[in-house]
């Protein structure tokens, strides 16, 4: 993503310059560019945001398991199945 962003900054200054020296041609070729590389921006940002959501519906239904399993048990085995399976969790 940091490439895409540099590259998006490189070529909004050359259309920039091109603009300025009245290189029509330069200006549609950069500002191309320019939708392009934010093109490509948007679509790893919808992915990586799209991960996120997943993540935490898995998490969610994870610790639904959790609260449901430890309910088979009662008192210090209850928090025993939660310590355990909330170890296992950070181990993986």
């Amino acid at each position: 993503m940091s490439e895409n962003i540099m590259n998006l900054k490189a070529s909004i200054v050359r259309a920039e310059a091109s603009h300025m020296i009245d290189d029509n041609e330069g200006v549609r070729r950069n500002y191309a560019d320019v939708v392009a590389e934010n093109g490509a921006l948007i679509g790893e940002y919808n992915k990586r945001s799209n991960n996120h959501v997943e993540l935490l519906k898995s998490l969610k239904h994870l610790n639904l398991l959790i609260r449901l399993s430890a309910g088979l048990r009662i008192g210090e085995a209850s928090k025993k199945v939660v310590a355990l399976c909330r170890e296992c969790i950070r181990s993986n």
